[in-house]
């Protein structure tokens, strides 16, 4: 039984490249958010997705291996390229935060000034350079971006702004920690991968953020809706039961009230009076000075009426 054991051959190991693995992440996180874009339909979302997909195509340029070492340094500057878009997309969200529209034309300028030396110098400059300019240059924006999200929380105590400020500040902190430290080639690989790890774990929180600030703003608009229905249905209903020109309740409301306090006579036996106001000669006014000079003096009558009652009376 034994000797049949140890016949059975050992598995393969499995090979995880980590790099691949969390742009499936990034992939998942964007996807995630194309969902909410559709019930939430806001421009920052979309800044967001596209934050995403960068971060996804930075993380697979680097996790490939490149037999031309020209086209290795390329493929390194263009992953260094769309680290940095990403994190101006993410600044890009928290300017457009809550309802601004899509803005394109300076954020394509940029864009375009950026690419032209993350693709061209690679081949000019040597690797290191870029290696170094892309995490700081990232690192300044997400920093730029933390403050963002900062005073949204400020503004409107989201905590999921909170979550992505934090968040984005300690990974504006990674890429700078990681831009300013000489990567020796033997211990490269782990101290890149444990700021990959870190970065994952920062991307998460940054993630449930923004899901957290999608539902908070959508909570706000609806408790907004909700207090702006009320105050209309209010007015609707005061509307319904004054008269227009004097402000003074009509018979509508004389209807609703009067069993209501005849009821209350009746069981309280308490004092119910019913008073009738009379304007003299109000037919010759209108007669001789016009209808507007009427409505003038039914206007006034309407407003020393309420002046005269209690606040108890009708």
């Amino acid at each position: 039984m034994l000797e049949a054991l140890q016949a059975i051959p050992e598995p393969p190991a499995a090979v995880i490249e980590p790099r691949a693995l969390a742009s499936y992440g990034a992939l998942l996180a964007g996807g995630l958010l194309c969902v909410l874009y559709v019930y939430r339909g806001r421009a920052f979302i979309v800044y967001w997705i596209l934050s995403w997909l960068m971060i996804a195509g930075s993380l697979v340029l680097q996790s490939r291996g490149y037999d031309d070492p020209r086209v290795g340094a390329v493929m390194l500057g263009v992953a260094q390229l769309f680290a940095a878009w990403s994190a101006g997309l993410l600044w890009l969200g928290a300017h457009a935060f809550p309802d601004a529209p899509l803005r394109w034309n300076l954020p394509v300028r940029v864009a375009a000034m950026s690419a032209v030396w993350f693709v061209a110098a690679p081949l000019l400059v040597p690797l290191r350079a870029i290696l170094v300019s892309g995490p700081t240059i990232a690192g300044f924006v997400l920093a730029w971006a933390a403050i963002q999200y900062a005073h949204i929380f400020t503004r409107w105590r989201f905590a999921g702004a909170a979550l992505i400020s934090t968040g984005l500040g300690l990974l504006a902190a990674s890429s700078l920690f990681t831009a300013g430290v000489v990567l020796e080639t033997s211990t490269a690989d782990p101290l890149l991968n444990r700021v990959l790890a870190f970065n994952v774990v920062m991307n998460i929180f940054v993630a449930l953020g923004m899901h957290l600030l999608v539902f908070e703003d959508m909570t706000t608009e609806l408790r907004r809706a909700n207090r702006e229905l009320a105050s209309a249905n209010e007015e609707v209903r005061r509307l319904a039961i004054t008269d227009s020109l004097t402000g003074c309740y009509n018979r509508l409301f004389l209807d609703q009230i009067e069993r209501r306090e005849i009821q209350r006579h009746q069981r309280y036996r308490s004092p119910l009076c019913v008073m009738f106001v009379d304007v003299n000669r109000f037919k010759q006014l209108n007669d001789t000075l016009g209808h507007e000079s009427g409505d003038a003096v039914l206007r006034a009558i309407g407003t020393m009426l309420p002046r005269q009652s209690r606040s108890s009376d009708y």
